[in-house]
């Protein structure tokens, strides 16, 4: 099966959630989709059962697993890089209002890539700037459509 991540980061935590006794492809995404690299890393070091069990198939007793197995081999993960297409970067402008719609969105329940992919559209056909009201409300035109 063919596998897609948004960034490096991403990656390494698949791979990484694989060696893990129990975990497997599907469960691993599901880390990915509900959080990114950095958060899920903190809630490992921390032993954040409570963040890593909101992780649609895993329980408490997996969370346990994941922070024992894992916690001396996640400081090993890059540190998360910036989404692409500027999304949150500091260079592009009006990077707040991207960061926060592309956050929003995520919020809404949208992954990552779903997130990213349409707001890139919103940027080709909209332009830069836009206030995060109306970026969510064009990148959700977005979705709908496909």
């Amino acid at each position: 099966t063919l596998y897609g991540f948004l960034t490096p980061a991403e990656y390494e935590l698949f791979e990484l959630l694989l060696r893990v006794d129990g975990i497997g492809p599907k469960v691993a995404l599901a880390v990915l989709s509900t959080t990114d690299p950095e958060s899920f890393r903190r809630a490992v070091a921390f032993e954040d059962l409570d963040a890593i069990c909101r992780v649609p198939g895993i329980g408490r007793k997996t969370a346990k697993r994941l922070v024992l197995e894992l916690k001396d081999k996640i400081g090993a993960l890059p540190a998360a890089a910036p989404a692409p297409s500027g999304l949150g970067g500091a260079a592009a402008p009006g990077g707040d209002a991207w960061a926060e719609a592309f956050e929003a969105l995520c919020a809404l329940g949208y992954s990552r890539s779903e997130a990213a992919a349409a707001l890139a559209r919103v940027r080709e056909e909209a332009g830069e700037a836009l206030p995060v009201e109306t970026l969510v409300r064009l990148a959700l035109k977005q979705l709908y459509r496909g």
